[in-house]
C-alpha cells in the first residue's frame, strides 16, 4: 500500500479494510466502520469525499501548513489523511480503543510513505482540552455526541486562532428518514453517560442530531460568520438507495435543506468584533460607512481616473498577468482598476463594511471571476500576512497610517512582495505641530456623535469656502475644484473630506523617513510625488534582491 496525496480519502479508507493491524485493533476498526464495510459502494465513496471536501480545500489552498484539531477523531482516518496532505494535526477522543487503532494506523502509514507525519492522537474530552491557536477545528459526525452544546461552541471558539475556521459534517435532523433511522437506534434516550480511561464520567448526546439552520444560528451567537452550507445525499447511504441517487441532482434547491447530510463552514469573526469595539470606544473611524456612501456616486469617469493613476505611478500600460495585492481595499475602486488593467487581484481589509464595498464592486463588474479574491484580514496580523502568496504589485494608498501601528504595517507590506515587485504606498505628510493638532481633532470626531457634529459643523463650511476660492483662482470657476477633483484618482472630494476629518488612528511621516526605512530593507525608490502640505506623499519602491532581515 503506497499512499499518495492524489488519491482521495475514500481510497485511503478502503486500503485499511484488510490490512494487518493486529487482531484487537482490526476488530475495533471493523466494528467502527461496519456500515462502510457493508455499504462501500461507489456512491458511498463519493459521500465520504463530499464530507471532507471543504476541509481539504482549505488545507490545499494554504501556502503554509495549517494547524488542525479534530474533535472525536475515532480511528484517525481523517486526521491521518489531512496530515498526509500537509496539515499539522491533533486528534482527540475519550475512547482508548479507537485511539489505539489510530496510533497503529499512523505507525503503518509512516512506514509505507517513508515519512514522519505531524499528527498526534490524545485521550481527552473536549472540555478538558486546553490547547489553542488552531487554524481549523474539524468535526466529522461527532457534534451530535458533544454536550453541553453551548459550552462546546464556546470551547471551539477558544481553540481557534483569530480568523480560524470550524467545519462540521453532520446528519440533518430536518430529514424524516434520518430522524427515523436515529430514533430506531436510540429511542427517546437522547443523552448517555460515557466513562473515559481515567474513570471520569461524561454526558454525551445519544445521536442527538441537529438541523443546519439551528447549528448556524448557534454559531453566529458565539461570534462566527457562516461561510458555506452544503446539503448532500437525498437518501441514507445504503445499497438499496444507491439506484435512486440520480434524483439528488435533478431536485430544485428548495428541497436541499431536507437532504440527509450537510457540511457547514464558519469563521471566527475576531476582526469584526474587535473593529466594532474600537469604534464604540472612539478608537477608530468608520471608514467603511464612508465608502458605502462613496459607491453611490461612483461612475465610469472615476474608474478610468483610478486606472490612469495606477498606470502613471507604476509606469505601465497594463497589469496583464500580474498579481496585485490591495492592502486595505476600502471602496474597492483600485482593486477594480487593477482588475480592468488585467491583473489577478487579491483584496483584503480590516473594516467589515469596507470589505462589503469591495465585494459589491466585484459583484457589479466581475461577479464570477476567480482571479479576484476578497478576504478579511489585517496588515498587522503576522500569521495572515505570512499565509499570502507573493505579488508583483503591492498597493496600499492612505491605509498604513490608519492601522494604529504604522511602522509594523510598513514592514509587513514588504513580506508579500516578490523579487522585482513594486510597492505603491501613500502616507500622510508630517506637518509637525499641525499634524499633532489634527490628530486631536480626529480623536474628537470619532469620540461620539456630538464630536462628529461639532467637528463637521466647523470644518465642512471651511473646506467648502477653501475649495470655492481655489476654484476661482486656479480654474476661474467657483466649482472648478469640485468638478476636477475626480480626475486625480477617481475619488470624491466630499468623501475625502469626511475621511480626513475622521481618519483615526492617525500617524504621519516625512518622505525621507519612508525612503530610508524601505532602502534599509533592500527596496529601491522608483517614483515619488511629494506634497508640501497636508495630504499623502506617494511612493513606488522596487524590490531588487533578497531583503536583509531588519
Amino acid at each position: 500500500m503506497k499512499i499518495e496525496t492524489k488519491k482521495d480519502i475514500s481510497e485511503f479508507l478502503t486500503s485499511w479494510f484488510d490490512y494487518p493491524i493486529g487482531k484487537s485493533n482490526a476488530s475495533i476498526f471493523k466494528k467502527y466502520y461496519t456500515n462502510y464495510l457493508k455499504n462501500f459502494t461507489p456512491r458511498m465513496r463519493l459521500n465520504y469525499i463530499q464530507n471532507t471536501q471543504e476541509v481539504m480545500e482549505l488545507i490545499h489552498s494554504s501556502k503554509v501548513p495549517l494547524k488542525v484539531l479534530e474533535l472525536g477523531s475515532g480511528c484517525g482516518i481523517e486526521s491521518l489523511w489531512m496530515a498526509i496532505n500537509g496539515a499539522k494535526v491533533v486528534g482527540i477522543d475519550i475512547r482508548d480503543d479507537r485511539l489505539s487503532v489510530a496510533r497503529k494506523l499512523q505507525e503503518i502509514t509512516e512506514l509505507e510513505i517513508d515519512k514522519k507525519l505531524d499528527c498526534q492522537f490524545l485521550n481527552s474530552s473536549v472540555m478538558n482540552f486546553e490547547d489553542n491557536n488552531f487554524d481549523i477545528v474539524w468535526l466529522e459526525m461527532s457534534f451530535h455526541h458533544l454536550e453541553p452544546r453551548e459550552e462546546i461552541l464556546k470551547k471551539i471558539s477558544s481553540f481557534l486562532a483569530p480568523g480560524g475556521y470550524v467545519l462540521f459534517s453532520e446528519v440533518n435532523a430536518l430529514n424524516p428518514l434520518t430522524q427515523l433511522q436515529y430514533f430506531l437506534k436510540r429511542g427517546f434516550k437522547t443523552f448517555t453517560v460515557v466513562t473515559d480511561a481515567a474513570g471520569e464520567e461524561h454526558i454525551e448526546g445519544d445521536e442527538r442530531i441537529i438541523t443546519c439552520k439551528r447549528l448556524a444560528l448557534n454559531l453566529e451567537k458565539h461570534g462566527f460568520e457562516i461561510i458555506k452550507t452544503k446539503y448532500h445525499r437525498i437518501f441514507p447511504s445504503n445499497q438499496v438507495f444507491d439506484m435512486f441517487s440520480f434524483i439528488e441532482d435533478t431536485l430544485p434547491k428548495l428541497f436541499k435543506p431536507f437532504f440527509t447530510h450537510y457540511n457547514l463552514v464558519a469563521r471566527k469573526l475576531y476582526i469584526e468584533n474587535k473593529h466594532a469595539e474600537e469604534i464604540s470606544q472612539g478608537e477608530r473611524f468608520q471608514f467603511g460607512a464612508n465608502w458605502e456612501a462613496f459607491l453611490r456616486t461612483l461612475n465610469e469617469r472615476s474608474i478610468n481616473a483610478g486606472e490612469q493613476s495606477l498606470k502613471d505611478m507604476l509606469g505601465v500600460e497594463d497589469l496583464a498577468g500580474k498579481h496585485f495585492l490591495d492592502i486595505g481595499s476600502g471602496s474597492g475602486l483600485f482593486s477594480l482598476a487593477a482588475k480592468r488593467l488585467d491583473a489577478k487581484v487579491y483584496s483584503f481589509d480590516y473594516d467589515p463594511k469596507s470589505l462589503r464595498c469591495t465585494e459589491e464592486l466585484k459583484k457589479r463588474y466581475y461577479a464570477n471571476d476567480n482571479d479576484w479574491i476578497i478576504n478579511e484580514g489585517s496588515i498587522l496580523d503576522d500569521k495572515y500576512i505570512a499565509s499570502l502568496r507573493q505579488f508583483d504589485v503591492v498597493y496600499s494608498w492612505g491605509v498604513l497610517h490608519h492601522t494604529g501601528n504604522m511602522n509594523k504595517a510598513l514592514k509587513n507590506a514588504i513580506a508579500p512582495l516578490s523579487d522585482q515587485g513594486l510597492l505603491f504606498i501613500a502616507i500622510y505628510n508630517d506637518q509637525g505641530i499641525l499634524s499633532n493638532l489634527w490628530k486631536k481633532i480626529k480623536k474628537i470626531y470619532c469620540s461620539n456623535w456630538l464630536g462628529k457634529i461639532l467637528i463637521s459643523s466647523i470644518y465642512i463650511p471651511f473646506f467648502i469656502f477653501q475649495s470655492v476660492a481655489t476654484g476661482i483662482v486656479k480654474y476661474g470657476n467657483p466649482i472648478g475644484q469640485f468638478s476636477n477633483y475626480k480626475k486625480k484618482r477617481g475619488m470624491s472630494i466630499y468623501h475625502d473630506w469626511i475621511d480626513w476629518l475622521g481618519g483615526y488612528p492617525f500617524e504621519v511621516a516625512k518622505p525621507e523617513d519612508i525612503c530610508r526605512f524601505y532602502e534599509s530593507h533592500g527596496l529601491v525608490l522608483e517614483n515619488i510625488i511629494i506634497t508640501k502640505r497636508f495630504g499623502c506623499n506617494q511612493f513606488v519602491f522596487r524590490k531588487h534582491a533578497i531583503s536583509p532581515n531588519k
